[in-house]
Parts: C-alpha cells; structure tokens; sequence
C-alpha cells in the first residue's frame, strides 16, 4: 500500500522483525513484530502476498528442517498475524533459506539457498518455488544462468515497475546489486 514498512533489525546479533507505517507524511516509530513472527532466534526477510494476508520470513528456530528456513504466517480476521508455520522439506533443505520474495503475481515465491546443492551452482543461489492449483508448492526450482554465478546470489526482487533486481557478493566480499533484463521470470 506504499504506506507500510516491513524490515529486519539486527538486536544483539539476531534480527527480529519490524513494521513502520507512513502517515501524514511521517513514518510512525518502529513497531517490533509479535512473538507469533519473532523468536529468540534470527528472523530476517520479509515478503507479503499482493493481497497483505501472508507473510513470507526467514528463520533460524529450532524445530526447522536447516540452518534457516522459510515460515508463513496467515492474517486472520481481526487483522493479527496467525503463528509461524514451517513451509517443510519440500521447500527448506538442511542449509539457509533466506530473502524470500513474493512475485507481484502471487503465484511464484523467490528465495535464496545454499541448501539445495544437487540443483545449485555454487554458494548462494536463487530459487523460486510455484505456486500449484491444488494450493501446494511445487519443488525448488533455480533460477538459473545467467543471474545465477558460482558466487554468492542473493535478494531477488521485482520493483512496482516490472524491473527486476537482484544482488551477488563479489570477489571482495561486497553486495553488488544488477539489474536484470527481461526474460523467464
């Protein structure tokens, strides 16, 4: 809605989720999300459905399939976030999954994952899953070369305008950001 901010926090060395919202022209104080969202543990990248009611995040809890791993929480009706559900084995590998992405479709949930390996090229890749009509999730797809490299590929996300973007870490160590053309995304 462009009035609504979502964004991590590093407290301590874990990151917990937080919502600001823009009124009269002035974003409100961070509101840090409840314990549904956020545990004692690091949550981090945060994605929502194009109709705001499912949240997409990050999370190193216990009881995950890996390091990291992709949970959902639902909006219920009285517009509070349900509890964090685990997207399973299907989805979360015994690595990190982090920086999910929901495409503006609602049908394709982006991410990025050093986990799956039999699929990947090297470090950190990205991945989308599909969202099938019985309402289940197809398997980790890559996304593939050329925007997948045998570095670290991370962040993918599509902007209001249809461009889309992604980041790569560098011989360096730094968080390059490109541009990515038109093609099968």
């Amino acid at each position: 809605d462009n009035k609504t901010l979502y964004f991590s926090r590093d407290e301590k060395g874990l990151g917990d989720l937080y919502q600001t919202t823009l009124e009269n022209g002035v974003w409100s104080l961070p509101v840090k999300l409840g314990s549904n969202i956020n545990s004692s543990y690091d949550e981090s990248g945060l994605t929502l459905s194009p109709d705001g009611n499912e949240m997409y995040f990050s999370s190193s809890r216990e009881g995950g399939v890996g390091k990291s791993d992709i949970y959902k929480c639902v909006k219920g009706a009285d517009g509070k976030w349900g509890k964090a559900e685990i997207l399973g084995d299907n989805v979360n590998s015994k690595g990190n999954e982090q920086n999910p992405f929901m495409h503006p479709s609602g049908k394709k949930l982006y991410f990025s994952s050093n986990g799956w390996s039999s699929k990947g090229m090297g470090g950190y890749d990205i991945f989308f899953i599909a969202l099938q009509e019985d309402g289940t999730w197809s398997s980790p797809q890559n996304i593939g070369y050329p925007i997948n490299s045998t570095r670290d590929d991370l962040n993918f996300y599509v902007a209001a305008n249809g461009k889309r973007y992604c980041t790569a870490i560098s011989d360096d160590f730094n968080h390059d950001i490109y541009l990515l053309e038109e093609g099968k995304f």
